[in-house]
């Protein structure tokens, strides 16, 4: 009987514990869930926190835009706040600067058109340079007037002939860490485009790739602002390729497509890179083995069908 006694006390007392341990579980289980939830609720207030700076820092970009802001005061404002702000956001805003840019370039340009100031740069630099130092002018005070442009965003640049004022797109690669993709490709293109101009003898090859590149772009990121100055890029180098330059005939005297540039266009066709251009290319490469590469009445209409199809089909895009 006293066995019993003490087996049954045993059992009771084993329940006891099991209990508490059981109690002390769902109080922990409890106790978590409501850490999950108060965390769950403070991500989201940060998201939310997040979300509304970064609404605010473009309604505030915006109305400086709307006031008619210069460059300094546009860049000291993406300064104070590229670290507060999402990669989305900063990107956002160094577009719109860049549009702002493009709007206000032609307008500074000027200042650089006068004579005395292009003499001065011809003397000092030579021609077909982009010009990185300032130091080496003597005229402090043309040296001081373009550093003011150079640290709103701004590069002195040889092409066609003349210096001009050009967009510095290397000047932004110090928030490249934070850029979208859409913004870092826009400025690989603008930083890697071949310049044709800038060559007695042209590389076609590089003519090529600017076409290519920018055509990615103008199928990727059809809704972009920048997309008219990638457009830019693609026509003038679709129009290089296939008519030449002011400087450069592709057909000679006998009206005969150069030999260089017969390589070029068999490599574009052979090319396994899928571009609409190639593909509508591939059809006046064609015309061309046809005709012996030279520039008769046919070749003329294809080459300006090519040229035309080209440029609306992306036009349309950009519209």
């Amino acid at each position: 009987m006293l066995k019993k006694f003490f087996l049954a006390m045993l059992i009771f007392f084993f329940m006891i514990i099991f209990s508490l341990i059981d109690l002390r579980s769902d109080s922990e289980i409890s106790s978590n869930f409501d850490d999950s939830i108060e965390n769950n609720n403070i991500n989201e207030k940060k998201e939310i926190e997040n979300l509304n700076i970064n609404y605010k820092v473009v309604g505030k970009f915006s109305e400086l835009l709307s006031l008619n802001a210069n460059e300094t005061e546009l860049l000291e404002f993406i300064s104070i706040y590229y670290q507060n702000i999402n990669s989305n956001t900063l990107s956002l805003l160094i577009i719109k600067f860049i549009d702002f840019q493009f709007n206000n370039l032609s307008i500074h340009d000027q200042m650089i058109q006068n004579n005395n100031i292009q003499n001065s740069l011809i003397d000092e630099y030579g021609i077909n340079c982009q010009i990185l130092d300032l130091r080496k002018l003597d005229d402090i005070q043309l040296r001081r007037r373009l550093n003011s442009l150079y640290l709103r965003g701004y590069i002195i640049s040889f092409d066609n002939g003349k210096f001009h004022l050009q967009i510095n797109y290397n000047y932004f690669l110090k928030y490249k860490d934070k850029l979208n993709d859409e913004l870092i490709t826009f400025l690989e293109i603008k930083n890697n485009t071949y310049n044709a101009y800038e060559n007695i003898r042209i590389q076609w090859e590089y003519v090529y790739n600017n076409i290519y590149i920018s055509e990615l772009f103008l199928n990727k990121f059809s809704n972009s602002i920048l997309y008219p100055e990638i457009y830019s890029i693609y026509i003038n180098n679709v129009d290089f390729l296939i008519y030449g330059t002011d400087y450069v005939n592709i057909f000679d005297e006998q009206n005969k497509l150069i030999e260089e540039l017969q390589e070029q266009y068999k490599k574009i066709v052979l090319n396994e890179k899928e571009t609409i251009f190639s593909s509508i290319f591939s059809s006046y490469y064609s015309e061309l083995i046809n005709s012996e590469f030279t520039l008769d009445v046919n070749i003329h209409d294809k080459r300006e069908s090519l040229f035309n199809i080209i440029k609306e089909k992306y036009k349309k895009n950009r519209d």
